[in-house]
């Protein structure tokens, strides 16, 4: 079951669309081992120095907006890096020595571990049980200890994936917006990618349109042959071509500098 959970966990990545869909197939996978019915994924934003809470399933308390949480529980395993199977009577000795403070609604059962990557310590993942004492074990912990990593590229990789494709989309606005006509080719001189000028000055109506084709399926031969010649000027010579003016002809014949 330890490594049907891990298998699910380290699939996940290319199993779910978003991040939040691979944190539902997390907290569902780790139910089959533990009691999950209160859990949350903090990760730690490098920016703001805060931390948010991405997943947040509580019987009580609702989802924090995000915060710094100097002293909470989290922030301690956060900043040893090791996981923490919480006690009252522990939890109390960690008070005494200024180490952690209360924050929201006391758990007598409560386990956390830090989702480590090769490189850094992204955040922290929680279970607790509000009312029963000894609900997680150390072999719990040490179970969870040994899937941390896992989650934690899981859901590096799949945030990765989602800011890259949040990049794209900002890039792709403001491209559009522009009155220029701004593409993309690749070594074959493929076009892959157009903004909406160059689709007007194409004569299509869509990007899908344009995708794959190069300048001789698009324009007149004689300018496709000064277009060919300027793009294999670029490649062959690594050297780039600007401030050159230059015309085309429009689907409705019209020339534009």
């Amino acid at each position: 079951l330890e490594r049907q959970v891990i298998y699910e966990i380290t699939q996940g990545v290319t199993m779910t669309e978003n991040l939040n869909e691979l944190m539902k197939l997390i907290h569902h996978a780790l139910g089959k081992m533990l009691y999950a019915e209160n859990i949350f994924i903090s990760l730690y934003d490098q920016n703001t120095e805060l931390f948010r809470f991405p997943y947040f399933v509580d019987q009580f308390d609702s989802t924090p907006l995000p915060v710094a949480m100097h002293k909470s529980v989290t922030r301690y395993v956060f900043r040893t890096g090791k996981p923490l199977l919480m006690s009252p009577e522990l939890f109390e000795r960690l008070k005494a020595q200024n180490e952690v403070e209360l924050v929201g609604m006391p758990a007598p059962s409560w386990i956390g571990i830090p989702l480590l990557t090769p490189t850094r310590t992204i955040g922290v993942l929680v279970l607790q049980h509000y009312e029963k004492t000894n609900v997680y074990t150390p072999h719990d912990e040490k179970f969870l200890e040994s899937v941390g990593s896992q989650i934690a590229i899981a859901i590096d990789r799949k945030q990765a994936d989602e800011d890259l494709h949040t990049e794209r989309l900002l890039l792709l606005t403001v491209i559009d917006n522009i009155p220029d006509s701004i593409y993309c080719k690749d070594r074959a001189l493929r076009k892959t990618l157009a903004n909406r000028t160059e689709l007007s000055y194409s004569g299509v109506k869509s990007e899908s349109e344009i995708l794959g084709k190069t300048d001789f399926d698009l324009y007149p031969k004689e300018l496709a042959e000064g277009f060919f010649a300027d793009d294999q000027l670029v490649i062959q010579t690594g050297q780039s071509v600007i401030n050159r003016e230059e015309f085309l002809i429009d689907i409705d014949g019209q020339k534009h500098w």
